[in-house]
This record gives C-alpha cells, structure tokens and sequence, in this order.
C-alpha cells in the first residue's frame, strides 16, 4: 500500500496539497520502551477546501511499531493546525535519534467534488520542507 501511496502522491502535479512537520516535545525512557510526544503542524498548501482530512502514521520498525491515526476533519485553504501526537516506541533509543527522524503518513482527503484523494507526506523535524 505505501509503494501504491507513493507513486500516487507523485502524481500531484505541485506535490501533496498538505504539507506536515514535527518536533519531539517529550521523551520518557521505560524499561523496555520509550514514549514519544510529537507536536505535528499541518498545512493545507492549496487554494481549496479538504474535508475529512487524516494522517495514518506508517509503521516502520523498529521506531515505530503500529500504526497512529490522526483525524483533522475539515481544513480551509492555507489553513495551519497543530495536532498532538503520543506513540510508544517497542524499543530503547536515545531521544536525539527520535527527534532526527522523519514520520512517514499514508493521507487522506476528501476534495470540494466529493472525491477522495490518498498519498504519502513526510514529516521532517522542525517542519523542514
């Protein structure tokens, strides 16, 4: 499915019409496990209206293990949202890696004709384009 959302997302002519960026803004070492608190902004870059937006993040291990959703709902045009995200991580690393890392969404979108549109985004830390 992602090499399907890849391709996919390929074909948006100005890229993806959202665009998502994070930071690590807390960290709790477990025994077996650490959990991870991201603050994601979310940009609709486009001049038109999506609804029933949603990020599903890709599981990719060993950093992350199951897959997150985050359910935005409607954004305008140009609209920016933060959105908080917590993920348990299956295994010990040290916080500078996890914040170094990018996140990897399989996207969704429902456009102003009722169509539903899906690709992959990148998040990169500190929003990085």
């Amino acid at each position: 499915m992602l090499v399907a959302l890849l391709i996919g997302g390929a074909t948006h002519a100005a890229g993806p019409p959202i665009h998502v960026g994070h930071d690590l803004t807390g960290y709790n070492q477990g025994g077996t496990s650490l959990t991870a608190d991201y603050s994601l902004r979310v940009e609709n870059q486009g001049d038109l209206p999506l609804s029933e937006v949603t990020l599903s993040l890709v599981p990719l291990p060993p950093l992350f293990a199951e897959r997150a959703t985050v359910n935005l709902g409607y954004l305008a045009p140009h609209e920016k949202r933060d959105v908080f995200l917590q993920v348990v991580i299956p295994v010990r690393i040290d916080a500078a890696r996890v914040s170094a890392t990018p996140l990897f969404w399989a996207a969704s979108y429902r456009d102003a004709d009722g169509k539903v549109a899906e690709f992959a985004v990148t998040s990169k830390p500190g929003g990085a384009k």
